[in-house]
């Protein structure tokens, strides 16, 4: 049997407090029906309010009250909260009247039924009275989280959600601003070994004004998915970087290889769009070392052994160090055929007759043959301390 602990963080809501109050208190009973909860506890944090939250929370007898001097922020008082709780299941609700604490019954059915970690209750759907700028955010966040971890949720910035109390350490640390729940979203997402289920929700509009500033914190729910996929799946990232100067290299690169192909010779003209096409490509290659290497850092520092998928169904599995060296040892080759005349020319005479397309993409390639030769070193030394952790050395 378990114990569920609702926090309520509140800030200058003396509108609506005791009503959210009186809601969860009400709820109860209606929580505990047909579920493994057997005790409800409801901590109300008021986080530093100017007007009378605290005063008005403290008429209730049967909840925990807690105060904070100053405002610390909204993930700081859900914190506090938690940190009080004695359940081993920790939700939050927003004091703002926006979500039924009923539903916190719903949630809980669906994590028992699925053996879940965490159990989210989605705004994002038909019923939802969120604003449309808010709903816009939320579809656009839940799309790039989801195209980052390969899993997704509808609502990354739910207010409303059951967690085990055990899985606070894989989730901790997070920050004490709106952006919390985001970013403990993006980190349960990202943490393969977590089990999410999602449940439909009805959601109101609030009572008073929001305390969300939609630019700023939009940033800052954007900066922490972003650093979510950096610590967990930094690769994914780095490929998704790489597709844009790939795409805009093979464009540009197609008129200069018919004219090529055509005329044995490419016109005066065409040498700045072979320096964008090469340099498209340089940073593309670059990005997807990057990409395969920052996920070896994460195996080494993680203790992680995975083989995900990094660009069109490839994975680490066939990218290996022999395969890089082998790759640059042929561009190397390709760089000498074109340019071994060039260089004759220039040793000789001290000057070059041959086309500047010839020079400047064997020195293109001499550049990614240094720069997949240092990435096949590197990977090999990934691999050795992988090796090593393992017990395989």
């Amino acid at each position: 049997m378990s114990t569920l602990s609702i926090v309520i963080p509140a800030y200058n809501e003396e509108k609506a407090i005791g009503s959210i109050v009186q809601r969860c208190l009400a709820a109860r009973d209606h929580i505990k029906d047909g579920t493994k909860i057997r005790d409800v506890e409801i901590i109300v944090v008021n986080d530093g309010s100017a007007d009378q939250t605290a005063v008005v929370a403290g008429e209730y007898k049967d909840i925990t009250l807690i105060s904070h001097p100053v405002n610390k922020g909204y993930g700081a008082a859900i914190k506090t909260g938690f940190a009080a709780a004695r359940g081993d299941l920790l939700c939050f609700l927003d004091a703002d009247g926006t979500c039924d604490p009923k539903f916190f019954r719903d949630l809980a059915l669906a994590m028992e039924k699925g053996r879940a970690d965490v159990s989210l209750g989605s705004r994002l759907n038909p019923q939802s009275k969120m604003p449309a700028l808010r709903l816009f955010g939320n579809i656009l966040y839940a799309l790039l989280l989801g195209a980052l971890s390969n899993r997704s949720v509808t609502d990354t910035a739910s207010g409303m959600r059951i967690m085990r109390k055990s899985s606070l350490p894989r989730i901790f640390p997070l920050p004490d601003g709106m952006h919390f729940t985001p970013a403990m979203s993006a980190k349960a997402i990202f943490d393969e070994e977590l089990t999410i289920v999602e449940t439909p929700m009805p959601y109101e509009e609030r009572v008073g004004a929001s305390k969300l500033r939609v630019l700023h914190d939009g940033v800052r729910f954007l900066r922490s998915i972003v650093e979510c996929a950096l610590v967990y799946r930094p690769g994914r990232l780095f490929s998704f970087a790489a597709i844009p100067f790939l795409v805009v290299a093979v464009l540009f690169s197609v008129h200069p290889v018919e004219v090529y192909i055509k005329e044995r010779h490419l016109e005066e003209w065409m040498i700045y769009r072979l320096i964008t096409v090469l340099m498209c490509y340089l940073v593309a290659a670059m990005l997807l070392s990057a990409s395969i290497l920052s996920e070896r850092i994460v195996s080494v520092t993680l203790g992680r052994r995975r083989n995900p998928a990094f660009l069109f169904g490839l994975t680490h599995r066939f990218i290996t160090p022999q395969v890089f060296g082998v790759t640059a040892f042929l561009l190397l080759v390709v760089a000498v055929a074109m340019n071994v005349t060039a260089a004759r020319q220039y040793l000789s005479t001290g000057h070059i007759e041959e086309h500047w397309s010839r020079v400047l993409v064997g020195g293109f390639l001499i550049s990614a043959c240094v720069h997949l030769a240092v990435t096949a070193v590197m990977l090999h030394m990934a691999n050795v301390l992988i090796a090593k952790r393992e017990g395989r050395l």
